[in-house]
């Protein structure tokens, strides 16, 4: 397997892991106002051009962080471990940083409210970055093993 096709795969997955999380975020933010659900807002969400917007530069953010740190680079020796623990700090100065810059700014009835949706941020973009990430790290590391890619 090419090295640069590799490195699109990655990316391609972190992509859509953190598409989907911003809108599932999005959506939770503008329906759950004040913790009760209010299926009222839904109708808005969708209409909502900064829902779009962000499920494009999100992504573009997150993938610019995990270059910064090295994600992309030797994708062919990757401890599984090790990444998870790097996408755990990324994920977590990610989401802080997506905190001050994009959130703090909402209106809440509660401040409790914030620890609600930084924890639920964390969760939504953590779980299905790390899932498809180690996912295909561990594909990788058999084709390696059974001698499939050689490098």
């Amino acid at each position: 397997m090419n090295k640069t096709k590799l490195i699109l795969k990655y990316g391609l997955l972190d992509f859509l892991a953190a598409m989907c999380a911003w809108g599932f975020f999005f959506v939770y933010r503008k329906c759950f106002v004040n913790g009760d659900f209010n299926p009222y807002y839904l109708q808005f969400v969708w209409n909502d051009s900064k829902l779009y917007l962000g499920m494009l530069s999100i992504p573009l953010f997150w993938i610019g962080l995990y270059s910064l740190i090295g994600l992309y680079r030797n994708v062919y020796r990757k401890s599984r471990l090790t990444e998870f623990f790097q996408i755990l700090t990324v994920s977590i100065t990610g989401v802080l940083i997506l905190f001050f810059v994009l959130i703090l700014d909402d209106e809440v009835a509660q401040y409790r409210s914030f620890y609600t949706s930084i924890s639920v941020l964390f969760l939504l973009h953590f779980l299905p970055t790390s899932i498809l990430r180690i996912a295909l790290s561990s594909i990788i590391a058999n084709k390696i093993k059974n001698r499939v890619i050689g490098f």
